[in-house]
């Protein structure tokens, strides 16, 4: 038994250390499983080539699950209406992932509040008033936003702090979940990617609805046209 314990976490050191290696690419044996193309005859809920719709229905399900969603210009207005939002509500610190922070031009050199916090600092991530992240895509179908997980990207940026507010440029927005499983085949990133459909929420008991159980209470989606 020994023996056999040995060589499963020699394996998964192994493959930790193949992660760590600056320019890894996975290999066509470690490669994510590509989907299956859609079955003739099937319907797709929602797939339409008109961007219009593609955001309004984006808007609908982002606002049908009790979240907010702004849409601004630029990367920097999206700074200066995020710096606006986190400044009158009173917050003090947040975190920051690398990706968002080098979008909106923002650092973590600052002192005055809003104190931003890397995400490689763990201890800050349990203490700020809220998050910041850069989405890699949106699902205008189920409203959902996908975060890559990697070096710089803490996946607990978006599931720890009371609030998030996410950054998604409006290019980056599909239509329905089967371009989404597509793209994510096509980005084929090692590591994780996060689904988020919302705020958090759960209905455990007695099936009663329950906003911010285990998560952010708000999400703030914050769309970018350039």
């Amino acid at each position: 038994m020994t023996d056999h314990r040995a060589v499963i976490f020699d394996r998964i050191q192994q493959a930790l250390d193949r992660g760590r290696r600056d320019g890894y690419v996975p290999t066509s044996s470690e490669a994510a499983p590509q989907p299956p193309d859609l079955p003739e005859g099937s319907i797709r809920q929602f797939a339409s080539s008109d961007s219009g719709a593609t955001y309004a229905r984006f808007v609908e399900r982002i606002k049908g699950l009790g979240d907010t969603i702004v849409r601004v210009a630029n990367m920097n207005a999206a700074k200066h209406w995020l710096l606006d939002s986190v400044r009158q509500r009173g917050f003090a610190s947040g975190v920051a992932d690398r990706d968002a922070a080098k979008a909106l031009g923002i650092d973590f050199s600052g002192d005055s509040a809003p104190k931003l916090h890397p995400p490689m600092d763990k201890d800050a991530m349990f203490a700020v008033d809220f998050g910041v992240t850069l989405a890699d895509f949106g699902i205008a179908e189920t409203g959902s936003l996908a975060i890559f997980g990697g070096a710089g990207r803490s996946r607990l940026s978006s599931l720890v702090p009371p609030v998030h507010y996410c950054v998604l440029r409006l290019e980056d927005l599909l239509p329905d979940v089967w371009d989404a499983v597509h793209l994510q085949a096509e980005r084929a990133k090692p590591g994780l990617l996060v689904w988020i459909s919302g705020s958090s929420r759960t209905a455990d008991i007695d099936g009663i609805m329950i906003h911010g159980a285990h998560g952010p209470k708000e999400l703030f989606v914050i769309v970018v046209d350039e």
